[in-house]
């Protein structure tokens, strides 16, 4: 009997023995199959990562592609509404029309700089250069507005350095304001949209000089792709501008070259009559001395006549000394009358030379006869 019981406990053992080695063996097996389960979760889950973070940046690559495309157009967009303007008035007035489509902005003003600062500045390089441009004068006017309320201020001046614009167009570089919440933003001195959360300023620069300042306003955050599209219109609208600048520069040049032309078309009017009234008073003295030396001769023919007679008649030595004295007298007045004459001629282009032999003895004493009298009064001899 103890041997039987014996033997069951022992089968009894060896029976629970048999059965925990089950239950490990299951247990292990499960285990196994959870970790795989687990692993291939964790597996699947890395794919899964994997193809969604491809999938965002395929997303993210389309979009840039989207977004450069659509730069490219409307870059392009702009540069051809531009480009078929006339005047710089018209072209502002395209830039802010266009941009304000491509920007969604509900208002928007131009401002020019000024014909008279062309050329002269208006931004400098210096990080503190306001003081040496508000000297230069410069400034930029009202030219183009889109939406504006009819009471804005058209005749404000942009001043560098003055305000955000005047700021901007110093600095050269575009300027985006952001608001959160809803508020009133202000272009120059009028209210332009009840609601404005964004304002966006594109200075239009060429080799330093702000040619043009354009601004914007909207009632909603301009994305991404509009502001990289401001930044890249600055250098596009640059070159735009300056090529209408330079036909301004252009016009202004052949304006004042006109103008000198009429000067120096007028001065030489002037000249002419001024000659033609030169050469009547010229001629009208000639006929003058003309008549007056015929005038003159008539009584000293005359006188020469009477004193010749005289030589005829008995005088004494004395008398026929100043006789004499007085015919030479009276031929060196015809003499002197002739050449008068002969002044005349050479004015006309008339003059004859006569060559003829002279004694320079009688020649002297002929003048010394002439001026005794006169000599022997100032007690003088010669």
């Amino acid at each position: 009997m103890t041997q039987f019981i014996a033997v069951e406990n022992r089968q009894l053992e060896e029976s629970l023995i048999a059965q925990e080695e089950q239950n490990s063996t299951a247990l292990f097996v499960n285990f196994l199959g959870t970790l795989m389960i687990i692993g291939f979760a964790l597996l699947l889950m890395r794919a899964m990562n994997r193809v969604h973070t491809q999938k965002l940046q395929m997303q993210e690559r389309t979009q840039d592609l989207s977004d450069s495309d659509w730069i490219q157009s409307a870059t392009e967009t702009t540069t051809r509404a531009l480009l078929d303007q006339t005047g710089l008035e018209d072209l502002t007035q395209a830039a802010v029309n266009t941009i304000s489509d491509l920007l969604e902005a509900e208002v928007a003003a131009g401002y020019l700089l000024d014909a008279n600062s062309i050329g002269i500045g208006g931004r400098k390089d210096d990080p503190t250069g306001q003081a040496s441009d508000r000297e230069d004068g410069i400034h930029w006017e009202f030219s183009a507005g889109f939406a504006l309320q009819a009471d804005f201020d058209r005749a404000r001046v942009i001043k560098p350095g003055v305000g955000r614009l005047g700021q901007a167009a110093l600095d050269g570089t575009v300027v985006h304001l952001g608001h959160n919440k809803s508020t009133q933003l202000v272009i120059t001195s009028a209210v332009v949209i009840t609601v404005a959360k964004a304002e966006t300023i594109i200075p239009v620069v060429f080799e330093g000089q702000t040619l043009a300042i354009l601004e914007f306003v909207s009632s909603s955050k301009p994305s991404e792709r509009q502001i990289m599209l401001s930044e890249k219109l600055v250098g596009t609208l640059g070159l735009i501008f300056n090529s209408f600048y330079e036909t301004r520069r252009t016009e202004m040049v052949l304006e004042k070259s006109q103008a000198l032309t009429i000067d120096l078309k007028s001065h030489q009017a002037d000249l002419e009559v001024a000659k033609s009234e030169a050469e009547l008073a010229n001629e009208a003295k000639s006929e003058f001395l003309a008549t007056v030396s015929h005038e003159i001769r008539t009584p000293m023919n005359g006188i020469l006549g009477i004193a010749q007679m005289l030589r005829r008649t008995e005088m004494s030595e004395d008398q026929m000394v100043k006789l004499e004295s007085i015919i030479t007298s009276s031929k060196s007045m015809t003499n002197l009358l002739n050449d008068i004459l002969d002044f005349s001629k050479i004015e006309k282009g008339m003059i004859e030379l006569d060559p003829v032999d002279f004694c320079p003895a009688n020649a002297f004493g002929d003048l010394e006869s002439t001026f005794a009298a006169l000599a022997g009064e100032k007690k003088s001899r010669f």
